[in-house]
């Protein structure tokens, strides 16, 4: 019995996009004359950065303020969701003083946060029937886009006399690869297959994360 084999990851980049955002990438479907294929993982590494101030408004009293921001990024089949991803930047309770009079974010009832950048992979196995049909291809260069959507995740609480504000950008690089059982005779090409697609407007290094090769970016 000839051992499964696994190609190499089909994948698209998106660049450091201000949240929120919906769009996808596109890449090759499996070649049904390599096998029969057997398993579908699909991956997401998402990339994020922000950053935050806050300013405490109230000539009265000090408050305690909580500052979170976050990045959730979403991978979906067409017409359904496969991964998501959450990407923490900030997590911090401050305690801030009466306002000294200066609208700067900055001395004792203010607070800067300097930006900040994080990554987070995560990965699906798909095997269902319905998910291995809807990535093998019917014809040669036949492809299959996918959603990603990104959405800023922030939350300033505290007092009630309170001035502040949140950035996020958020990019990914996202796709899939294929393992199947050998067609009778078949040879194996070497991984990764030549992709079907060229990408645009890419900002993302691949190789930061040690992906392999990119497809198209469209909007969606």
């Amino acid at each position: 019995m000839t051992a499964a084999v696994t190609t190499g990851y089909f994948d698209g980049s998106i660049p450091l996009t201000d949240t929120d955002w919906s769009l996808s990438v596109t890449i090759a479907k499996f070649d049904p004359t390599l096998g029969s294929l057997t398993g579908v993982e699909c991956r997401i590494t998402g990339n994020a950065s922000g950053d935050a101030r806050v300013e405490n408004m109230s000539s009265s009293s000090g408050t305690t303020q909580t500052v979170h921001l976050e990045v959730e990024e979403t991978l979906s089949k067409p017409g359904g969701g496969v991964i998501v991803v959450a990407i923490p930047l900030i997590n911090s309770t401050i305690a801030l003083s009466a306002y000294d009079g200066n609208l700067d974010f900055a001395g004792g009832s203010g607070e800067t946060f300097a930006p900040v950048a994080n990554s987070s992979t995560n990965q699906n196995l798909l095997t269902a029937p319905v998910d291995l049909a809807l990535f093998t291809a019917a014809a040669p260069g036949d492809t299959i886009t996918l959603p990603i959507d990104a959405k800023g995740k922030s939350q300033l609480t505290g007092g009630g006399n309170v001035a502040g504000g949140v950035t996020s950008k958020a990019g990914a690089i996202a796709g899939c690869r294929y393992t199947y059982e050998p067609a009778p005779g078949a040879v194996i090409p070497e991984f990764p297959l030549p992709v079907v697609a060229s990408l645009a407007a890419v900002a993302l290094s691949a190789g930061a994360f040690g992906w392999s090769r990119r497809t198209r970016l469209a909007a969606r």
